[in-house]
């Protein structure tokens, strides 16, 4: 059971997105270069849209457009 309860805690941990800049911190090397690239974006006041980073997908797909 303590398993299973860690494994979905790890799942939930990786699979989260990221949407304040302040948050690349929780990744790794230069993925949090990329992190803080794409949430700049964020800082425009809606002018660019919403920008949220998802560090577990493929490398072109990291940095999503919400609205």
């Amino acid at each position: 059971m303590k398993k299973l309860a860690c494994i979905a805690l790890l799942a939930s941990a990786c699979s989260a997105s990221i949407k304040d800049v302040s948050d690349c911190e929780k990744v790794q090397g230069e993925k949090r270069v990329q992190c803080g690239i794409c949430l700049l974006q964020n800082k425009a006041d809606g002018w660019l849209g919403t920008y949220e980073y998802r560090p577990e997908a493929d490398e072109g797909q990291r940095c999503v457009r919400l609205k």
